[in-house]
């Protein structure tokens, strides 16, 4: 079997214990969701439709044969758009097959933390809501700069700064 064959069968393995009711338990490898997940944490996934995902929902999805773990901030007729939290590009829409579950809670370090209590969906919908607005600007950036390279990480951290200060505060401060 090959590397890519394991991969494939692995996703229809969680597609089908989510499908089924159980809770899967994913290894983060990654930093791309720091503050809020950082590598070695382990996730509980459960299933979600796609249309009760809302704005914020940290979310399992499989692009290709990798899955990926990104808050939803925002839907429209494309699909479904994620952002890493550490980054500053919004991802490409993917369809409603592609999400496979939502992060629910999240162990580190022997602790569990429910994601879903009333105070922490009101502050992932807050990150959403600022990823959005971080990635909508990087776009409009990206767009206006045309041919000119110059500056391009100097004009990128002063875009971020705004958004991603409040995100990493809320994490900090999220127990």
């Amino acid at each position: 079997m090959t590397r890519t064959d394991h991969r494939i069968i692995s996703i229809e393995a969680i597609r089908s214990n989510l499908e089924a009711g159980r809770e899967v338990r994913l290894h983060i490898n990654g930093n791309s969701m720091s503050p809020w997940l950082i590598q070695g944490d382990v996730v509980i996934v459960r299933e979600v439709k796609p249309v009760q995902s809302m704005l914020g929902d940290i979310l399992v999805i499989c692009r290709g044969e990798d899955l990926v773990t990104h808050r939803l901030v925002a839907i429209d007729a494309n699909g479904w758009y994620t952002k890493g939290d550490s980054l500053s590009q919004i991802d490409p829409p993917v369809p409603a097959k592609a999400i496979l579950g939502r992060v629910d809670a999240v162990e580190r370090n022997g602790s569990i933390q429910d994601l879903h209590n009333t105070r922490l969906k009101n502050i992932h919908r807050m990150i959403g809501w600022l990823s959005l607005q971080e990635g909508l600007a990087h776009r409009r950036y990206e767009g206006l700069k045309g041919d000119r390279p110059a500056g391009k990480f100097w004009v990128g951290t002063i875009l971020s700064t705004p958004f991603r200060l409040p995100i990493w505060l809320l994490a900090v401060f999220r127990r």
